[in-house]
């Protein structure tokens, strides 16, 4: 089985990209890379307090040089990627996915999000610190996506469910994909 070099799953915040991203790298002994983790730790704050503090352009910034860090780093078997909801808005970040790695754009429904969302207390999401209440936070949900929905197509290969499928199936189906994608990419390359 040969597999691209680098997976990146991008998707709105709350679709498990950090679930699957780890999922993903143990069974295809890849490294892992959370580019909100590597974000938060390299500045020593929350992405949170990077919002408040330095604005949404600085860390849009972060975010372009995480992903170039990542990109030029040595991995020798290959990694996957989380990528944080906002970073294929940048057509330079779409660019360094489309040219450097298999993207998989994980999607669910609005309700679920919102579920997974208000759950997940430890992890505010400055994006949606305006929307105090369910119904709230499903319309900023629906406006945010469709607003996104162009970047994150630009930017991925294929699109998978996390609140439809099993943790299992959507690791299969990313890796039964990326097999053939990596397959017709030295295909391509070879003619």
């Amino acid at each position: 089985m040969t597999m691209p070099k680098n997976i990146a799953l991008i998707g709105y915040m709350g679709v498990g990209k950090t679930t699957v991203g780890r999922a993903l790298s143990h069974e295809l002994h890849y490294g892992f890379y959370d580019t909100d983790a590597i974000i938060a730790q390299t500045a020593g704050k929350t992405i949170e307090n990077i919002f408040k503090e330095d604005g949404e352009p600085a860390f849009r910034k972060m975010e372009t040089q995480t992903l170039k860090d990542i990109l030029d780093a040595s991995h020798p078997k290959g990694c996957v990627i989380a990528c944080g909801g906002g970073l294929p808005l940048s057509e330079e970040n779409q660019k360094l996915l489309k040219d450097n790695c298999f993207t998989v754009e994980l999607i669910c429904a609005d309700d679920v999000l919102a579920d997974r969302l208000e759950k997940d207390e430890n992890n505010v999401r400055p994006l949606l610190a305006d929307a105090p209440t369910h119904e709230e936070l499903l319309k900023k949900i629906g406006v945010m996506k469709l607003k996104r929905k162009a970047y994150y197509d630009a930017a991925s290969d294929i699109k998978t469910e996390t609140d439809v499928l099993s943790l299992e199936d959507v690791i299969d189906s990313i890796s039964i994909f990326a097999e053939m994608w990596q397959d017709r990419q030295e295909r391509i390359a070879q003619s």
